[in-house]
């Protein structure tokens, strides 16, 4: 289900865009993809690195052993803190690159 949000947020965010400045058909589909994209790997039975032991033990390889992988957990002070200067970043990138 998060993949159907994210992908509609992203198509909301990019039409929204469309409207006051051309957006090419390249453009949205990376939009979508990018947006999407984390939700896709999320699901494949590989090394997942944002759960750790204590929080919620995250198998790898689900399907043919429950044995997991202690990663970062996502409420880590530095790693919500990372995780908000990046966004800031970005944010702000955007904002000096189109207006």
């Amino acid at each position: 289900m998060d993949i159907l949000a994210h992908g509609l947020w992203a198509g909301i965010g990019i039409a929204a865009l469309a409207r006051r400045m051309p957006v090419t058909r390249r453009t949205a589909a990376i939009t979508v993809g990018l947006a999407v994209l984390p939700d896709v790997l999320q699901m494949l039975p590989l090394i997942v690195f944002t759960h750790s032991a204590q929080y919620d033990e995250s198998p790898v390889f689900y399907p043919f052993t429950y044995r997991g992988f202690d990663g970062i957990a996502w409420n880590t002070p530095w790693f919500v803190a990372a995780n908000y200067l990046a966004l800031a970043a970005a944010g702000l990138w955007v904002w000096i690159r189109f207006t």
